[in-house]
């Protein structure tokens, strides 16, 4: 213990640029692995500490990713002891090999503590500004920072050259770079269905036996949709994630759809297009082509007359009102409020509830609404929503409405109004100064008693 005190205090010293001569290291494996030690703690404690719902579920499988690069640090410590040796004439730095990497790491260990501890200020709104806003700046720096005590560690604990610290740093750079384009498995989960889907395969949409494996998966949802039920009030549901680039939404499809089924009576009247590199095998991708097959197929199904169907969007949206179809490397249509509506007026589906869960989608509701619609968006024409990251199991708007207020009513309008007050504080909490999303809604007085009537149908099958 007194050793991993001792070398956190160097490498604290390290970090600020501090002269720290190589003889006050101790170079040997015990040292080093209670540095990989204390950094691992460190990780899998803040994992935790910003884990939603506590307590989760642990990783093990995050293990092994822990410490991928530390082949290439013990690398670069063997180089850069050799180098030494030679250009000192030193014959015992060959054995300093772990001099670099137990440096680099007690190093390390101080920009992640500060890193940490700059992202749980941002959170609780101690910096003046959310942490979706300050989390670019914070991982900029923390990157920059790592990189600089890379080359210290060369340039003035080793001993070496510029051009040889350079040199070593590179590959340093670039291991960092990789880690942000593919970042190591979580620690925690909040439950064991998000756990189990993290660790599956991870497959390629453009590849050939994905792309046949499509055709099959939408054949598969609209063939076993059921037909109305005459003098019933069914409701038919689509849900639709159109954006692969983050989990969220896929997450927040894989709570909504089975609580669509089994609360609001639209199991086999249901449809998930999700694009996701983990769900290829098991949902078709989420595309127009897609939507406009569903509600076709819908169409044939139900009773214009009777029945309800309803679609419900969780994406990215802009400042055009244009919403993200993102799965790369495919180049997908984006969704504008014309488009969506002609779907519906091509297939001559009457009774519609539309849910639009993006930034901006307050610009869809003109377009869509009419007597026979009711339109809910997340966010006004010129505003944001929020909640869309990977740490989130649900937007801010989705959770509020669906998974909290939609299980103690049937009533769509009553939840909206309900989750109002429940997403201003939220969205408060998380930004002061931020500008309230104001979600819309838009309700026609011709789709009002079908609705009545599949809230009476609904409490009676439930009671």
């Amino acid at each position: 213990m007194a050793s991993l005190i001792r070398h956190l205090i160097l490498g604290l010293r390290l970090a600020l640029f501090r002269p720290v001569p190589a003889d006050a290291w101790h170079s040997s494996v015990g040292s080093l692995l209670m540095l990989m030690l204390a950094s691992l703690a460190m990780s899998i404690g803040f994992d935790w500490w910003y884990l939603e719902p506590k307590p989760g579920l642990f990783n093990p499988l995050a293990l092994r990713d822990a410490f991928w690069d530390l082949p290439v640090l013990l690398l670069l410590g063997w180089l850069a002891a050799g180098r030494l040796a030679r250009s000192h004439n030193m014959d015992e730095a060959i054995s300093w090999p772990l001099l670099a990497p137990i440096a680099l790491i007690a190093g390390w260990i101080v920009c992640q503590l500060l890193g940490y501890g700059l992202q749980a200020a941002a959170s609780n709104d101690y910096l003046g500004k959310s942490a979706v806003q300050w989390a670019p700046s914070i991982v900029t720096g923390v990157i920059t920072w790592q990189v600089l005590i890379a080359l210290s560690v060369f340039r003035r604990v080793v001993r070496l050259g510029w051009f040889s610290s350079v040199l070593l740093t590179l590959p340093i750079a670039a291991m960092i770079a990789w880690s942000l384009l593919y970042p190591p498995t979580r620690f925690w989960y909040s439950d064991a269905t998000e756990l189990d889907t993290s660790s599956e395969v991870r497959e390629s949409v453009a590849s050939e036996e994905i792309l046949e494996l499509q055709a099959g998966l939408i054949y598969e949802q609209l063939n076993a949709l059921e037909p109305h039920r005459p003098g019933v009030v069914d409701l038919y549901f689509i849900a639709f994630g159109s954006y692969a680039s983050q989990d969220v939404f896929r997450k927040e499809l894989a709570v909504i759809h089975p609580l669509m089924d089994q609360r609001f009576d639209t199991m086999n009247r249901s449809i998930r297009l999700v694009n996701s590199n983990s769900t290829l095998r098991e949902y078709p991708i989420a595309t127009v082509s897609n939507l406009r097959r569903a509600i076709a197929a819908i169409r044939e199904k139900i009773d214009p007359e009777e029945d309800i169907v309803m679609l419900y969007l969780t994406t990215h949206g802009s400042k055009e009102h244009l919403l993200a179809v993102d799965h790369p490397p495919l180049e997908l249509s984006s969704i504008d409020p014309e488009l969506l509506k002609s779907l519906f007026e091509e297939a001559g589906i009457r009774y519609r509830v539309i849910v639009v869960s993006a930034c901006y989608s307050g610009g869809f509701v003109a377009p869509l609404k009419n007597d026979q619609s009711l339109v809910l968006t997340a966010a006004d024409a010129d505003r944001t929503s929020f909640g869309c990251s990977d740490d989130s199991n649900f937007t801010y708007f989705g959770r509020a409405v669906f998974d909290e207020q939609l299980r103690q009513t049937y009533s769509f309008t009553q939840a909206f109004e309900n989750a109002l007050p429940i997403l201003r504080e939220r969205e408060k909490t998380m930004d002061a100064s931020a500008e309230f999303s104001n979600p819309q809604m838009a309700l026609g007085g011709g789709i009002v008693p079908k609705l009545q009537a599949l809230e009476r149908r609904l409490a009676a099958r439930n009671p």
